[in-house]
């Protein structure tokens, strides 16, 4: 063989052992996933919206409610400042268990007596009434339906959210 081409043989075995290396060790190990018990939520609240008074417009919080997922039945209110949803333990609403739902996934911003809809670049999307929000926000308002993971919410909320 000619010098040359076993030159370029060793290059490209080197270039080919450092790729599959570089993948070995980029790949995360697999964390154990609590799964949810059948009947319980596996849902941790940061707010204690137990605690909140009701809603009356002078507050002007807004309620989502859970129609379907993992949280169908229970009721949230959105205080009238950011509130962060997602699967992350720094969330306001944190939704475990459904692998739809990033860590980040969006977050809603009270302005000028109206609640923005943002997503945060979430895997699978926030959607509004069917559609996929993007990078855009979306004004809610009553009767909405906010679609996160497997979980979808009904807006409703005081004469400000019409």
């Amino acid at each position: 063989m000619e010098p040359v081409v076993v030159i370029v043989l060793v290059i490209v075995a080197a270039v080919l052992l450092m790729l599959f290396r570089r993948k070995k060790t980029s790949q995360p190990k697999a964390e154990p996933v609590e799964l949810p018990k059948p009947g319980i939520p596996n849902v941790r609240q940061r707010t204690q919206f137990a605690d909140q008074p009701e809603v009356t417009p002078q507050r002007g919080g807004i309620t989502l409610t859970a129609t379907s997922g993992p949280l169908q039945g229970r009721q949230f209110t959105l205080p009238p400042t950011l509130f962060r949803i997602g699967a992350g333990d720094t969330n306001d609403l944190v939704i475990a268990g459904d692998d739809y739902v990033s860590s980040s996934h969006a977050h809603v911003v009270s302005a000028d007596g109206e609640f923005r809809l943002h997503d945060d670049q979430s895997r699978n999307g926030t959607w509004l009434n069917g559609r996929s929000l993007g990078a855009e926000a979306a004004v809610l308002k009553a009767g909405d339906i906010v679609k996160i993971g497997h979980t979808e919410f009904q807006v409703a909320g005081p004469k400000g959210v019409q």
